[in-house]
């Protein structure tokens, strides 16, 4: 379905530019005083949050679980990407893990704002569903800068900021040769966000895949 191949070729990217923007962030926190946040290298997605023509291939968002037409529920909300070296990644949260309860509440279309709150508190709580197993994760947060990294469908090679994210089209992808020329990109952008714009940055939850 094409359907799946979007949806799959979006998730793929935001994973990579996640994976990359990181490290930067992190590296590059002391830098961005105005704009720092607590974070957890988590990027999560609900269902209901797709185009209506895209919902039914949810689960291709997903590197491990494969498309199927189960009915999920709307509000269903996956792990799209977990960056790696992050708080997310060291407690062993993997892409595709489906969240069952934030900091101990079940969620709806709430979620973030109840991911934004245990940001904030530096203390998040996640029961996960994994292959038909519930697993239980408490995480602590890291300071990085918060200038989420977004893709962006487009034929054409273009990355820019805006003074609270970064933005690069799919075509950047695959026109750059390696991780190195992409990096590049995102700390030239997120330069233009702090020096240029002196954005105040955006939380976590603000990562859309």
């Amino acid at each position: 379905l094409q359907s799946n191949q979007v949806v799959s070729s979006m998730a793929s990217a935001s994973r990579k530019l996640h994976d990359i923007a990181w490290q930067i962030m992190s590296a590059n926190r002391n830098y961005c005083n105005e704009a720092r946040i607590n974070a957890f290298g988590l990027m999560v997605h609900s269902k209901n949050e797709l185009d209506i023509n895209l919902r039914e291939s949810f689960l291709a968002a997903s590197p491990s679980l494969p498309p199927s037409n189960q009915k999920i529920r709307e509000d269903i909300v996956m792990v799209v990407s977990v960056a790696t070296n992050s708080p997310a990644y060291n407690a062993g949260i993997k892409e595709g893990d489906i969240l069952l309860s934030i900091n101990g509440k079940k969620y709806g279309s709430n979620y973030r704002n109840l991911l934004e709150t245990g940001a904030e508190n530096e203390n998040l709580n996640l029961i996960i569903l994994r292959e038909n197993t519930k697993y239980n994760f408490e995480l602590k947060p890291e300071v990085i800068c918060g200038y989420p990294v977004q893709p962006m469908i487009s034929p054409i090679p273009n990355a820019y900021a805006d003074g609270s994210k970064i933005f690069i089209t799919i075509a950047t992808l695959n026109f750059v040769e390696s991780d190195q020329e992409l990096a590049f990109l995102i700390g030239h952008e997120l330069a233009h966000n702090i020096l240029h714009y002196k954005g105040r940055g955006l939380s976590e939850v603000n990562a859309i895949p």
